[in-house]
């Protein structure tokens, strides 16, 4: 989900950068923008919690209580 968030609202930005004209184009293009920025930020964040967990053991679910 956060790849099609980055992808496709970096792609909306820019396409709202070239067709619109004045203030409105940048701003929505800055807008758009700042969620792509946002959804790479999670899947940044996403990739190391996935590479913490690697090097770490599983907890054990009779433990948890899961």
């Amino acid at each position: 989900m956060l790849w099609f968030l980055f992808l496709f609202n970096g792609g909306v930005a820019a396409v709202a950068y070239l067709a619109m004209d004045g203030a409105k184009g940048i701003a929505t293009a800055a807008g758009m923008g700042l969620v792509a920025l946002g959804a790479a930020g999670g899947l940044v964040t996403g990739r190391r919690k996935a590479a913490d967990k690697a090097g770490q053991p599983a907890p054990d679910a009779s433990v948890t209580g899961w």
